[in-house]
């Protein structure tokens, strides 16, 4: 257990700093023209626990409002990781 107590921390802080990083570069890629980061692997960052990350990422181009605005989806799927983050840590203490 305390193994988990580690691992699992480090894991969404590592995911989460890669999901910035990615969205980053997936939005710089698009301004100059080249070729993006397909979709899928976002989304796949998200899914692991990446969302918080890329919710960073995504802040100040959401203040430019010619952008495509940020997918439910997303948003969908961060909320419930958290509910259920909150749910285990409240179950747990």
């Amino acid at each position: 257990m305390p193994s988990l107590l580690i691992g699992i921390p480090a894991f969404l802080l590592v995911i989460n700093i890669v999901s910035c990083v990615a969205f980053v570069i997936d939005r710089q890629a698009g301004a100059d023209g080249r070729a993006r980061i397909p979709q899928g692997l976002l989304m796949l960052c998200v899914v692991l626990g990446g969302g918080l990350g890329m919710l960073l990422a995504v802040a100040p181009v959401l203040r430019d409002e010619s952008r495509q605005p940020l997918s439910p989806t997303i948003l969908t799927i961060v909320g419930l990781q958290v509910g259920i983050g909150a749910g285990i840590i409240a179950f747990y203490l």
